[in-house]
């Protein structure tokens, strides 16, 4: 009896037999093998064109620590601090300094190198006005003036962004940090990006500060890195993520010192404010936006009868996640602030705020 060829499966048992596979077969598997085979140098062929053509990031040298762009008077300069965060020392000779409106300043070649950890104070500042780097000649870090009627200008924006570019240009790959603040659909450096297809995702440590986009200072106030930068670099993470944008925070006036490291910011009264009509009275302040989260420090609560919060009727740590409730308070007028505390770490303490307390049976009476 003649036996026809067949490629459908064997089906005799369950299990798969290799002497049992129709010849038939073989051709097939043998395309099969030799493609598995190809497919490896392939996909390494492919990985190294990639790797070859994507974008090399820069390392995190050199960032914008703080600026003041706001002074309290148009007699005071405005200033930009940098901080080196890498291991080793670095030239700043041809690096720039941008605005909205252009450049701002070309470091010289006889610029000092800016060793680990260093910082250094640009003022920028008018002919008529007193440099202010011998004020503060005793902190650490390099001062340097830029003098001019058009330095008198520069960052002075309620609208406003600081780019640091490691060349003389806007060159978006010679990008080092940058950080907006008012509106940052209007920054000019993120309009440069795009439009050579640089992403804020590519590493270049880009930082944008505002909620929602928008961020109103206040005269005086001054844009830093909190400690948070420190955490982070002292842990070891990746120093070009996203994280880096999470370390801007805004100080009110007098909380930053230039050359000095920056301490966290304290926190900012909610409510209430000017009266409330109650027994008992609970507070709410805003903590750093840096925190990223509810705070995890103890929030110490004064309240006293007097703007210098001597002697203070209140003066109390709260748990964190506590609510800063405060019973049996007698109708009167108070001032209150609040900061947090731990081991390592206080925060200046907050803008002392009024409060007038009503009586609500009195308030009653009044109504009827």
């Amino acid at each position: 009896m003649t036996t026809k060829s067949s490629c459908a499966p064997s089906i005799i048992d369950s299990g798969w037999k290799p002497a049992m596979r129709p010849a038939c077969r073989r051709p097939y598997r043998r395309v099969r093998l030799a493609m598995r085979r190809a497919t490896v140098p392939l996909m390494l062929l492919v990985a190294a064109l990639c790797v070859r053509g994507a974008p090399q990031t820069p390392p995190v040298t050199v960032l914008i620590n703080e600026i003041s762009p706001l002074p309290l008077s148009d007699d005071e300069p405005t200033w930009v601090e940098l901080l080196n965060v890498s291991q080793a020392p670095v030239d700043l000779s041809g690096w720039s300094l941008w605005d909205r409106w252009g450049c701002r300043l070309v470091f010289a070649d006889e610029t000092s190198e800016l060793a680990p950890a260093g910082l250094v104070v640009v003022w920028f500042r008018g002919e008529e006005e007193a440099s202010p780097a011998r004020t503060f000649a005793r902190e650490a870090g390099m001062h340097i003036d830029q003098v001019g009627e058009d330095a008198a200008d520069a960052f002075r924006q309620q609208i406003g962004e600081c780019a640091l570019f490691a060349a003389p240009d806007r060159t978006p790959q010679a990008l080092r940090d940058y950080v907006c603040w008012g509106d940052k659909s209007s920054s000019q450096t993120a309009t440069v990006l795009r439009a050579a297809g640089v992403l804020a995702a590519s590493g270049h440590a880009l930082s944008k500060f505002g909620c929602d986009g928008c961020t109103v200072l206040e005269i005086g106030g001054t844009l830093g890195r909190s400690p948070r930068l420190t955490q982070i670099l002292s842990a070891g993470q990746n120093q070009a993520s996203s994280d880096l944008q999470n370390t801007w925070d805004y100080y009110a006036p007098g909380e930053v010192s230039p050359g000095r490291p920056n301490r966290w910011p304290a926190p900012a009264p909610h409510s209430p404010i000017l009266s409330l009509t109650s027994r008992t009275a609970e507070f709410v302040v805003d903590y750093p936006v840096t925190l990223l989260g509810p705070p995890q420090e103890a929030c110490r609560l004064q309240v006293a009868e007097r703007p210098s919060f001597q002697q203070p009727l209140v003066d109390r740590a709260y748990a964190p996640g506590e609510r800063l409730r405060v019973d049996g308070l007698a109708p009167g007028t108070y001032y209150w602030r609040a900061r947090l505390e731990r081991d390592d770490m206080v925060t200046p303490w907050s803008e002392g705020y009024y409060l007038e307390l009503r009586d609500p049976n009195a308030v009653h009476e009044a109504d009827d």
